[in-house]
């Protein structure tokens, strides 16, 4: 049987740019950390109903390119809000891939509210953002003494700027020219004066400072509301993005909420440091991180064609439905809302095949069930809703979950019946393996978000360990089986033709080797 994960402890550790979680061996950056990094860019877009999309305004270091950025700034869909933050990628000057990016993140305002009568040629819509480019100051990156920058920081860069555009675009106005924003640039670009900014002498946060008003846009502070909006196939999506595929989140209620989801899929689905040495260094370099390229839409379609070539995985949102229905350009997608559905809906690309029907959605698995009601109950998830244990949740957790099979019930029964009735809290006592919950962490709100990203980092290093002991002992020509209950050990449902799909593909990925799943359940009850 694999090793019982002990619960997180996290251990507060003083420098200059962040904490370092030792029960998770990843390094988290602080506000202050993100904060040191200048400002490559910024522009102000804007949208008229008789012209179009206009880049109204811009000021970049560098030269750099900010063709196209009118677009990004201004996705489809935003015309039904008022406010928005959006998040985006533009890829470097020569990149043709997803290592060297640019990082922008904007505010959305339309003065919906204001116009005549709802006449829509009075709109005036605007977004005012910035662009980082986190790889110039290479030699300033966030960086320990205990080892190298943690990259999810670079996915991040910009989102501490939030406030200080929203106020910017809230006293601007267009006949006062564009001072504010000029004096913005350039004491935000100032490399001299932004790295001299001091950092606090006190221990560093995991996040932002709860009170501090750039803490509200931290995208890790969405992981809850993406627990609470898959629900299960939170498990499901996770086990996708672990294969590096290109996912892409649908309907969001807006898209800053759309492109935190992708930010904490990614931090979810990373791998540790401790297991690089299990696998090859050049896999573990290219695969350790399934990076965010946040929102893109029919502007980004070419770039996506170029990503799909170099099989390049990514987490990206969309409120182009028209990218829906391009079933080359993504793998999976997650249709967060949908007016004919009661729960989200996440299906294969080949489902938007012209012709295709009857393609079943993707489902979360039986066991996926059961730890998310471990995960829902030992982190008050739902809290703050009025979803009660017996009602709606149970209906909807339900439909986007495969039934219980069979097979599964007649083993179920018998392994009951020879525990004595002990299963359900063996059963439980096995979901709850890598949870530290409130009694561990107390209240934190900071700790219990990062608590939750070490759970699923320990679900990650179960299933490493497993292949690893599995694939250790075998010559490089040697077939490898994998049993039934080696699946129960990376905590999969082999029951579930899905999970089993996922361990053949995830060691062709991680060890480029074929594999085979053992089609005896023999021994299976002793492990259920």
């Amino acid at each position: 049987m694999a090793a019982v994960t002990s619960p997180v402890k996290y251990v507060g550790v003083n420098m200059d740019h962040g904490l370092v979680s030792r029960g998770l061996n990843i390094f988290v950056p602080s506000a202050s950390a993100a904060q040191n990094i200048p400002i490559s860019a910024v522009f102000l877009a804007h949208f008229n109903v008789h012209t179009g999309y206009e880049l109204k305004w811009s000021k970049s270091v560098d030269e750099i390119s900010l063709e196209g950025v009118e677009f990004k700034a201004l996705p489809s869909g935003l015309h039904e809000r008022e406010r928005d933050v959006i998040t985006f990628v533009l890829p470097a000057k020569g990149s043709k891939g997803v290592d060297d990016l640019l990082y922008g993140v904007c505010v959305f305002h339309q003065n919906l509210k204001e116009s005549e009568s709802g006449d829509r040629s009075t709109v005036k819509m605007y977004s005012l953002g910035v662009i980082v480019d986190p790889y110039k100051h290479r030699s300033n990156s966030l960086v320990t003494s205990s080892g190298p920058a943690w990259k999810p920081a670079n996915f991040s860069c910009g989102v501490e700027h939030v406030e200080e555009l929203n106020q910017l675009l809230d006293n601007w106005k267009e006949e006062d020219g564009y001072d504010s924003f000029e004096k913005f640039f350039e004491a935000k670009s100032d490399i001299v004066n932004v790295m001299s900014t001091p950092s606090s002498p006190r221990v560093q946060r995991i996040l932002p400072s709860e009170n501090a008003k750039e803490g509200n846009h931290h995208y890790l502070l969405k992981l809850d509301s993406l627990l609470e909006t898959l629900g299960p196939l939170i498990f499901k999506v996770w086990r996708c993005s672990l294969l590096r595929q290109r996912i892409i989140f649908f309907d969001a209620p807006s898209l800053e909420e759309s492109c935190a989801f992708a930010y904490c899929l990614s931090i979810l689905s990373t791998v540790p440091q401790e297991l690089k040495s299990l696998i090859d260094e050049t896999t573990a370099c290219n695969l350790q991180f399934n990076r965010p390229i946040f929102s893109v839409g029919v502007s980004d379609i070419d770039w996506l064609k170029t990503l799909a070539s170099n099989e390049d995985g990514f987490i990206a949102v969309s409120s182009d439905e028209i990218i829906m229905f391009k079933n080359k350009l993504y793998d999976t997608a997650v249709q967060l809302q949908r007016e004919d559905a009661s729960s989200p809906v996440m299906f294969q690309s080949k489902a938007k095949l012209p012709g295709a029907v009857n393609v079943p959605a993707l489902r979360a698995t039986q066991r996926d069930l059961k730890r998310f009601n471990v995960l829902v109950r030992e982190y008050e998830l739902y809290k703050d809703s009025d979803i009660t244990d017996d009602e709606s949740s149970l209906d909807w957790w339900a439909q986007v979950t495969e039934p219980l099979s069979w097979r599964y019930l007649a083993w179920s029964g018998f392994y009951w019946w020879a525990s004595a009735g002990e299963k359900e809290l063996m059963d439980d006592e096995t979901y709850s393996e890598g949870i530290a919950g409130y009694s561990e962490i107390g209240e934190n709100g900071n700790e219990r978000l990062l608590s939750i990203v070490g759970y699923f980092q320990s679900l990650t290093k179960r299933i490493f360990r497993t292949v690893q002991d599995i694939v250790g002992d075998l010559d490089v020509n040697e077939p490898i089986v994998v049993e039934y209950s080696d699946l129960v050990e990376m905590g999969l449902d082999p029951y579930s033709t899905d999970d089993i799909e996922f361990v053949i593909e995830f060691i062709k990925l991680w060890w480029n080797r074929d594999a085979k799943v053992g089609s005896s359940l023999g021994n299976l009850c002793c492990f259920m």
